[in-house]
């Protein structure tokens, strides 16, 4: 059970055991980020066309999947950080992200969600500085850089 401090996390590059865990994390964090939208718009399946053709790091805290990130290294682009809610301000999401800038050029560029205004101010806490705009089919986002 997680504590009220910051958790101690093993970051690792995901294998296939990790995927149902990685897709039930992002379909909680993916409704969570859009209340406004049908809780039925998102689906488990989701998670493998979001994190196609890119590398995906896990966080591992007391032997579970707790997040992960993933990262299109030839587009130089973090695309995804998701944290497990009962995981969350615990420094889960930072380790992932630091990990994963460890394995981009600079600068490396972050996409998020314009509506996800929690994760939008934690990246711009941790230096990330919005350059840009865009419409995908997912709606707008926001490009950072670092």
């Amino acid at each position: 059970m997680p504590g009220s401090v910051l958790a101690r996390s093993v970051i690792r590059e995901a294998d296939f055991s990790d995927t149902e865990r990685c897709a039930e994390i992002f379909l909680i964090g993916r409704r969570q980020a859009s209340p406004e939208d049908p809780g039925d718009l998102f689906e488990l399946d989701d998670f493998l066309d979001a994190v196609a053709e890119q590398a995906v790091w896990v966080a591992e805290s007391d032997g579970r999947v707790v997040g992960f990130v993933s990262a299109s290294q030839t587009e130089n682009v973090i695309r995804n950080v998701f944290v497990d809610p009962l995981w969350q301000n615990r420094g889960i999401g930072r380790q992932l992200l630091a990990h994963a800038e460890r394995h981009l050029k600079r600068p490396a560029r972050l996409v998020c969600s314009f509506r996800n205004h929690a994760a939008r101010a934690v990246y711009e806490h941790l230096g990330w500085v919005p350059t840009g705009f865009g419409v995908g089919e997912e709606g707008h986002y926001v490009i950072y850089r670092k």
